[in-house]
């Protein structure tokens, strides 16, 4: 209802710290399909919902008793799955506050994500073991969903590549569900056709170096995988769903030479984020290198280092310049563009003063008003008195220029009922 009072020639990029979530001993956070509401997960296995408008805790679930390690949401917004180091996976109700399904691993799920074009459907990452596909089916005698769990093929791509059975440690979907990344302990970045697990590509762009962080931009036209060897790569997709690695773009701290937190891009693809995990540092890099492909631009730095610890994660809103980023042992940061106030944009004769000024009357300010300027002015009140204002009605706008998809007309949220749990100021 709010979104045509943003402002669309606002900044890009986040710039200042707005508030903060207070979510004690938070460690993992993302936002929805539609950007209202961030879930934050907990090192006691707690997890939070947000309300992004009001800064209110929506929802806390009980279920882990280990810290959480993967946050996903589905698309309908009403549910949402956690993984952590209790080994077990759950799939939450968010309207109802309970749980649906938890599977349980045979060891630590590192990373778990929602399949983007099915509600109950997500790919798993244990530690040791295989990825899975994980889906979710009604059960006949109870209300609780039962889950059938089906290992990911994990083969050669061609004759003269290796295998691809490293340890896999994150997996992830694009953002039409059509391809799945995976990146493996030993470097090995492994792309896939889904659900005919095809094998698109299997290379090591990064040596024998652990694959930390793997995600698709939101056309996925670009991924971006972040490594234990200090750098953040960019490649992009070609036609065929496979990563062009002879074009990718790197982007490193070369100061401080610290290992990343993760990576993201922003949601209009012209920027790379980078989480600092030792400082709580943002570092936003444009997109496109200088003409050389040698040199990239950093455009900002956003420092957090004044809480009590580093930068555990962070996410990047879908579709406006916002970032939550989850201070280590600590609240969850909400970073925004730095909007100031216009007071002219309501009377443009109106003048900002730094001091207070005494008003000086106007000779015919409080002048005699004829009786027909008095009735012309009642009529027009009542006129406007009587006007029907449609609240109920919902009208798309877009007032940022994103490019949805055609199948995105659903866009809906979920509502949730309200605790009185409030944001703290930075």
């Amino acid at each position: 209802m709010n979104l045509p009072l943003l402002n669309p020639f606002e900044s890009a990029i986040p710039e200042i710290l707005t508030h903060s979530l207070h979510s004690l001993n938070a460690t993992k956070c993302a936002f929805n399909r539609r950007g209202n509401y961030i879930a934050v997960g907990a090192d006691d296995g707690k997890l939070e919902v947000w309300d992004l408008d009001t800064h209110t805790c929506m929802r806390t679930m009980v279920g882990h008793v280990g810290k959480i390690t993967a946050i996903s949401w589905s698309r309908d917004g009403y549910h949402v799955l956690t993984a952590a180091t209790d080994w077990n996976c759950i799939y939450w109700d968010l309207v109802e506050g309970i749980n649906l399904c938890t599977i349980r691993f045979q060891s630590v799920v590192n990373t778990a994500q929602m399949n983007p074009r099915d509600n109950f459907s997500f790919i798993a990452c244990p530690n040791g073991e295989a990825p899975v596909l994980v889906t979710l089916k009604p059960d006949d005698h109870s209300p609780r969903l039962r889950p059938t769990i089906t290992p990911i093929p994990l083969g050669i791509a061609d004759e003269t590549s290796r295998t691809t059975f490293d340890i896999v440690y994150v997996a992830t979907f694009d953002h039409e569900g059509k391809h799945v990344a995976l990146g493996s302990s030993k470097g090995m970045v492994t792309v896939m056709e889904y659900p005919s697990w095809k094998i698109l590509d299997a290379q090591r762009p990064v040596g024998a170096v652990q694959i930390r962080s793997i995600c698709y931009n939101r056309r996925g036209t670009d991924l971006c995988l972040n490594a234990s060897d200090k750098i953040i790569r960019v490649c992009p997709i070609l036609e065929s769903g496979a990563p062009d690695w002879e074009e990718h773009v790197r982007f490193r701290d070369d100061i401080d030479r610290g290992q990343w937190a993760g990576c993201r891009i922003s949601n209009d693809g012209d920027y790379v984020i980078g989480g600092n995990a030792a400082k709580h540092q943002l570092f936003i890099w444009y997109r496109i290198p200088d003409p050389d492909g040698e040199v990239v631009t950093l455009v900002s730095k956003l420092d957090g280092n004044y809480s009590t610890g580093g930068l555990v994660d962070f996410d990047m809103h879908p579709y406006r310049p916002i970032i939550a980023s989850v201070a280590k042992q600590d609240k969850v940061l909400i970073w925004e563009p730095n909007s100031p106030e216009n007071w002219s944009a309501f009377r443009p004769d109106f003048t900002e003063v730094s001091e207070n000024k005494e008003y000086q009357e106007q000779e015919d300010e409080f002048d005699w008003i004829s009786l027909e300027e008095i009735a012309r002015r009642k009529a027009l009140k009542t006129t406007r008195d009587h006007e029907d204002i449609d609240i109920v009605r919902r009208e798309r706008a877009n007032p940022h220029g994103i490019a949805y998809a055609s199948d995105e007309e659903d866009l809906f949220d979920a509502y949730l009922p309200n605790t009185t749990t409030r944001a703290e100021s930075p």
